[in-house]
This record gives structure tokens, C-alpha cells and sequence, in this order.
């Protein structure tokens, strides 16, 4: 286990992870367990993945987020974090209480994507998104939060409380969700959240969401002057 408090790291740099690497490339019987509370990341930089961490894990992922502030951190993908679990058998993920600003990656073509964080979903995942502010984070895509499966599984994500302000991107200025096979399952919780001042370029001025069997729930949801040439909000 991996475990950060009350730190604080200003522009530190790597090809991937900035600040941290942490990577379970030997399978065993346990599980990636990281927390982050209380820390504050700013400027730091990756040329690759992961301005702040670049985490891997082969087993189940267990990861907390938690009254951090991430403000001013790059990267090519996941200028915050970025987090593969694709080959891991289980994620249980917690961001909540967390300051996120102004963090990117360079909003181009490509695979430029996660302004904050760029995840690779496994077969089972949950992610609690909660009483967080992301503000002012660009990319091409998903500039708050990209999230992907490579996975035919079940990604649920549960958002509560947040407030997403003045995020920029070509297409899903807030969040983006993506498979790239027909049988997944993904089921989208959504509740007394504020979406404002978000602007896509192309489409999803608040979110996107592409490909795979969904269930969306919207409740006290407030979507005001979100911008895209299609969908300005979803």
C-alpha cells in the first residue's frame, strides 16, 4: 500500500508520474490499495502519463482521493493522474473533498485526453465522485475526468455534490466515458451536482458518453450556460 498525507509537491517532473509511480506488475493475492488525503500537487509534469501519478496494477485497485488539491499539473494524458486497470480484476476508486483546478493536457488531436485524470476501467468498477470542485482544466477530451474500458464488464460511477466550472475541451468539457467493445455495461449516477460555465468545442459542453449498454440517472442536477456546437450539455 501506498499512502500520502499532508504533502506538498510543486513542480516536480518525469516521463510518467511527476510525482509518483506505483506499479503492480507481479500478480499476487493481494490488492493496489493507494490514498492520497490532505496534499496539495501543483506544476508538476509529465511528458507522458500522469502529471502528478502514473498507477498500474495487474490485481484489484483500491484507490481514495481525499481533500487534495490539484491545481496547474500537465501531462500528454491524465495531466493529474493517470490510472491503468485494465488487466486489474477489480477497482474501487473515492475522490471526494478534492480542489482541482487548472490542470491540462495540450488540447490537440490524438489521444490527448483527462485534464485531470485519464482512467483505463477494468471489468468491475465503482468510482464515488463526490463534494468536489473542478474548475478551469482543459483537453481534447474530458477535460474533469476521461474514463475508458477496453473491457466487456461493469463501471458504475456515482457523482454527488460536485461542482464542475469553466472546464474547456474540444468535445466533453467535463467528463467522458468511452468503450471500445459493444458489451459493457456503464451506469451513471448523478445528484446535487452544479455543471457551469463548461465549453466544448464540438460536442458535450458538460459530457459525453459513448458506446455501450447505459443507465443514467439525473437528480438536482443544475446544467447552466455550458456551451457546445452539439449538445451543450450532454
Amino acid at each position: 500500500s501506498v499512502t500520502l498525507t499532508d504533502n506538498q509537491c510543486f513542480q516536480n517532473s518525469a516521463l510518467q508520474g511527476g510525482v509518483l509511480v506505483v506499479l503492480g506488475d507481479v500478480s499476487t493475492m493481494g490488492s493496489q490499495v493507494i490514498t492520497m488525503e490532505n496534499n496539495t500537487f501543483t506544476s508538476n509534469s509529465a511528458a507522458a502519463e500522469g502529471g502528478v501519478a502514473f498507477i498500474r496494477s495487474l490485481f484489484p485497485q483500491q484507490m481514495v482521493v481525499e481533500s487534495c488539491t490539484f491545481h496547474a499539473n500537465t501531462a500528454s494524458k491524465g495531466g493529474a493522474l493517470y490510472v491503468d486497470g485494465t488487466l486489474a480484476t477489480d477497482q474501487q476508486f473515492t475522490f471526494a473533498y478534492n480542489t482541482i483546478t487548472s490542470n491540462s493536457v495540450p488540447n490537440t488531436s490524438g489521444k490527448y485526453f483527462g485534464g485531470f485524470a485519464y482512467i483505463n476501467a477494468t471489468d468491475s468498477s465503482t468510482f464515488t465522485v463526490s463534494h468536489n470542485t473542478i474548475s478551469s482544466n482543459v483537453a481534447y477530451r474530458g477535460s474533469g475526468i476521461f474514463l475508458e474500458s477496453n473491457v466487456e464488464g461493469v463501471v458504475v460511477v456515482n457523482m454527488t455534490g460536485n461542482v464542475f466550472h469553466a472546464n474547456q475541451a474540444f468535445q466533453a468539457a467535463a467528463f467522458f466515458w468511452e468503450t471500445l467493445l459493444p458489451n459493457g455495461s456503464f451506469h451513471l449516477n448523478i445528484s446535487d451536482t452544479i455543471f457551469e460555465s463548461n465549453e466544448a468545442a464540438n460536442a458535450g459542453g458538460c459530457m459525453m458518453l459513448s458506446d455501450s449498454h447505459q443507465t443514467l440517472s439525473f437528480r438536482n442536477v443544475t446544467a447552466v450556460n455550458n456551451k457546445g456546437a452539439i449538445a451543450g450539455g450532454i
